[in-house]
C-alpha cells in the first residue's frame, strides 16, 4: 500500500504482501532485530488477541517484544475501572452506548480541541513516559486508539521522537482516530482509504 518506516529503516509493502515494514522482517533478512514496545488496552478481548498475535509474528522474525496495558500507568485501579465501565456501557445498556458512539463519530472538532477521551487518557502519560525512557525501546505499535491518544499527547509534551503506529482493528474510521499523529495508520481493506482521508488522515500515511 505504501512505505512503512520502522527507525531507520524502510520497506515497501504490496497488496497481498506478508509484511507491513521492516519490523516484520525476519533474521535471514539481515535486518536488525528491534524492541518493539506493544500497547494494548484492557477493554475487551479483541484488542489484547490483535496485541497477543502481533507480538508472536514478531517474535517469530527475531524481534523483541513486551506488552503492555497502556491504562496501567494511570492512577490505582484506573485499567480496572474505565474496563468495568466498558463492558457494563455495551453489555447492559447496548442502545445508549451505541447512540454515544454515532454521536462521537459525528463528532467535528476544532483545530486547538481535543476530547474527553484524549484528555482522560493524559493521565497515563507521564507515568508511560518513564516507562518508555527505561525500556529503551525501538518502536510502539498499539491496536487501541486509548494508547493511540496517551502517545500523541506525549509527543507533544515531551517531544519523544520514536516512531509509533495505529492498527485499526475496527473495519471503519473510529471516533478520536483522527486526533492521533502516529507515523502511520494500519487498516484492514484500501477500501477504507476514503473513509479515513475524509477525516484529514494523509493517505500516504496509511
Amino acid at each position: 500500500w505504501g512505505t512503512c518506516r520502522l527507525s531507520s529503516f524502510n520497506a515497501t509493502t504490496d497488496r497481498g504482501s506478508s509484511g507491513c515494514g521492516p519490523c516484520c522482517n525476519d533474521g535471514s533478512s539481515g535486518k536488525e532485530a528491534m524492541n518493539i514496545l506493544i500497547l494494548t488496552c484492557n477493554t475487551g478481548g479483541g484488542h489484547n488477541a490483535a496485541a497477543a498475535a502481533l507480538r508472536r509474528e514478531l517474535e517469530s522474525r527475531g524481534h523483541t517484544c513486551a506488552v503492555a496495558d497502556a491504562l496501567s500507568f494511570g492512577p490505582k485501579h484506573f485499567s480496572e475501572v474505565i474496563s468495568h465501565l466498558h463492558t457494563i456501557a455495551y453489555r447492559y445498556f447496548p442502545k445508549i452506548y451505541g447512540a454515544g458512539y454515532r454521536k462521537k463519530e459525528e463528532r467535528v472538532l476544532g483545530e486547538d480541541e481535543t476530547s474527553f477521551e484524549y484528555k482522560m487518557n493524559a493521565i497515563c502519560v507521564p507515568q508511560l513516559y518513564r516507562y518508555l525512557l527505561s525500556g529503551g525501546f525501538d518502536a510502539i505499535v498499539t491496536p487501541h486508539v486509548f494508547p493511540a491518544e496517551m502517545l500523541t499527547r506525549l509527543r507533544r509534551k515531551y517531544e519523544y521522537k520514536k516512531p509509533f503506529y495505529f492498527i485499526a482493528t475496527d473495519y471503519t474510521c473510529s471516533p478520536c482516530v483522527d486526533e492521533i499523529t502516529p507515523d502511520y495508520w494500519v487498516i484492514p481493506d484500501e477500501r477504507l482509504i476514503p473513509e479515513f482521508t475524509a477525516r484529514g488522515i494523509p493517505e500516504d500515511r496509511l
